[in-house]
């Protein structure tokens, strides 16, 4: 199934990785690995590059356009702001890539899922438990099988799950300028590296002093190593309305697309942990 995700999440699908963000386009994928050195486009994991795991932000994005039998997340979403820390698992499992239809037990490391009636056979639930998941290889077993019936291979599969991010600097509302430090808790098994985007949002009340004059989003975005902070340039920074509110997310993720031994059925899984605020941007 080709899911309404949004971009952001595509590119740090970390990840980038659930749909609550806006965010980069492929274009800004692509300029965004032009600016960068390869070693700082979310890292190469030890292996072939058809291993089924996406090795840069591009191939993010090409993941999560893909179609489907049955893609499943797992997404940390903190923000701020609001004081508010969230986890959730989700997915289903699709008839011709599209139509949801009712799957047997999902086993996401040692959370089990049954599809829901009242939810359209959809996956879901907010689960604390999934604070467990991050920082480790999980294993995945998908059963597109309705109960009592059989005829489909399970779907099984490894990956490794970043480790949660935390945000340590700036600041909730603090100014953020050239020369800002944004610090992180780093995961040194995490080789896919770290997405870091501003975003400025015109339909945001409090620049409605800029959206004469920036009328459309802007979006900034950096992919570093996992290295725990990275220092904003002018370049960062410039394309933003000066004085205006943005707002400010940091993540990481990993993404696996696998099939079942002798089938060509394609299941996906991803999972990201994401932390967001807002700030004043000023240069």
């Amino acid at each position: 199934m080709k899911f309404k995700i949004n971009k952001f999440i595509a590119l740090s699908a970390i990840i980038l990785l659930g749909a609550i963000l806006s965010g980069c386009t492929k274009k800004d994928a692509a300029q965004t690995k032009e600016q960068q050195q390869p070693e700082e486009i979310l890292g190469v994991l030890p292996g072939s590059s058809d291993d089924g795991q996406p090795d840069n932000i591009l191939e993010y994005w090409d993941y999560l356009q893909q179609a489907t039998e049955g893609t499943f997340s797992l997404v940390s979403h903190a923000s701020l702001a609001t004081q508010s820390d969230s986890k959730s698992l989700t997915g289903g499992f699709f008839y011709s890539g599209t139509n949801p239809i009712e799957g047997g037990t999902v086993q996401i490391g040692n959370i089990s899922l049954s599809s829901d009636v009242s939810k359209g056979y959809m996956y879901g639930q907010v689960t604390p438990q999934g604070k467990a998941l991050f920082g480790n290889t999980i294993s995945l077993s998908l059963n597109p099988n309705a109960p009592g019936t059989s005829g489909k291979a399970i779907a099984a599969a490894s990956i490794y799950i970043p480790a949660e991010l935390t945000l340590s600097s700036p600041l909730a509302d603090d100014v953020i300028t050239t020369g800002t430090t944004i610090e992180w808790n780093t995961d040194r098994s995490n080789t896919r590296g770290v997405m870091i985007l501003l975003e400025y949002d015109p339909e945001n009340l409090e620049n409605a002093g800029f959206a004469a004059t920036y009328p459309n989003p802007v979006h900034k975005a950096i992919s570093v190593a996992d290295i725990g902070s990275y220092t904003l340039t002018y370049n960062d920074v410039s394309a933003l309305p000066n004085g205006s509110r943005i707002t400010l997310r940091v993540a990481r993720g990993n993404y696996r697309a696998f099939n079942p031994s002798k089938s060509t059925s394609v299941y996906g899984f991803h999972a990201y942990t994401l932390v967001e605020s807002v700030h004043t941007i000023s240069y």
